[in-house]
């Protein structure tokens, strides 16, 4: 893992933040590694972290299944009122791209 310092300048005071658990998921979903995105996602799903942290490894994972194409699993994945605002919001994403694809053919 790469561990960087982030200095954050805000009111003349300097604050220091350590990378968190989901600094490589996010590294690899932005240089378009989506099959290494879904692995990391996979591989940290069993470490403890706040439900907020989990939230969002789930909508990475979703995002990059999104990119690579898997619609079927992303709407599993997205469906149903206990999930996430997050996760359903890709969801939706997905539901909007395949109606406007059916609209064009």
């Amino acid at each position: 893992r790469l561990f960087l310092l982030f200095d954050v300048h805000f009111n003349k005071h300097t604050v220091t933040m350590d990378p968190d658990e989901l600094y490589t998921l996010r590294a690899q979903f932005w240089l378009g590694h989506y099959n290494l995105c879904i692995n990391e996602g996979k591989a940290i799903a069993r470490r403890p972290m706040s439900t907020q942290l989990k939230a969002e490894r789930e909508e990475f994972v979703l995002r990059a299944q999104l990119a690579l194409g898997q619609y079927d699993r992303v709407v599993k994945e997205s469906s149903g009122a206990d999930k996430s605002p997050g996760k359903r919001g890709v969801g939706a994403c997905v539901w909007m791209d395949l109606k406007g694809r059916k609209r064009m053919a």
